[in-house]
């Protein structure tokens, strides 16, 4: 298994730049800034040092626990946009594509409804997605999405979702780390959002990406299952 780095590149102009995460190639000699990686771990011994430390620290416990790194996947090489900076075809086409995604993923009472009117009538209600080509040339495939709400200094993030083969590929915390950085830039104060106390995978992401617990309320989502309201204060480091 080979094990791989990412940077990320910002292209574009305007208020929904595109943002492009590259995988960089792994030498066989060391080169600059990096990260030495025991051989008898089962990884590529060097490693490209880029901002997703967390996916270092990874492989390293990895070693250090005696576990095989085999389940350490590379992240793959994406491109995040916004449905607002596609034409109308583009954005349809995308906007059907998510749509599919979310009912494959979700129980019907919680799929988000994604209709062309996202794209036509709610400015304030913000369509994050991911894609990835497979193959180099090949058309790019979707692999991510989110979905918030601006509310003067605040956002609401109602859905994020990676489809099933990329996820604990650190796609998802790149989507929220992008998602953050632009709302910072746009003046928003903070981020809130809520979330199944059962799901810790989804949970574990946020609290990476800097949210905290704030609430509890049983039976949120329904008799039995307790909704957690989490939320990222923009104005502090994170």
């Amino acid at each position: 298994m080979r094990c791989g780095a990412g940077r990320v590149v910002v292209s574009g102009s305007g208020e929904a730049p595109r943002l492009r995460v590259k995988n960089l190639n792994l030498s066989p000699s060391p080169p600059q800034n990096t990260v030495r990686i025991p051989p008898s771990a089962t990884a590529y011994n060097w490693i490209i040092l880029h901002p997703a430390t967390d996916f270092i620290e990874k492989i390293l416990n990895c070693h250090s626990n005696g576990l095989e790194c085999g389940s350490v996947e590379r992240m793959p090489d994406i491109t995040i946009s916004d449905i607002h900076s596609l034409n109308q075809k583009e954005a349809f086409e995308i906007l059907a594509q998510i749509a599919r995604v979310e009912k494959k993923t979700f129980p019907s009472n919680e799929t988000f409804f994604f209709g062309q009117e996202l794209w036509r009538k709610k400015p304030n209600t913000r369509v994050l997605y991911a894609t990835s080509a497979p193959a180099p040339g090949a058309r790019p495939v979707l692999i991510a999405y989110a979905v918030y709400v601006r509310q003067k200094g605040a956002a609401l993030l109602h859905k994020v979702c990676v489809i099933e083969a990329l996820r604990r590929q650190g796609v998802g915390q790149t989507l929220m780390e992008y998602m953050q950085q632009r709302l910072q830039k746009e003046g928003c104060q903070y981020i809130q959002l809520w979330v199944d106390k059962a799901r810790e995978p989804a949970r574990a992401l946020y609290t990476r990406t800097g949210f905290r617990a704030r609430e509890e309320i049983a039976d949120y989502y329904a008799p039995g299952r307790t909704g957690i309201r989490m939320v990222l204060d923009l104005e502090c480091d994170v």
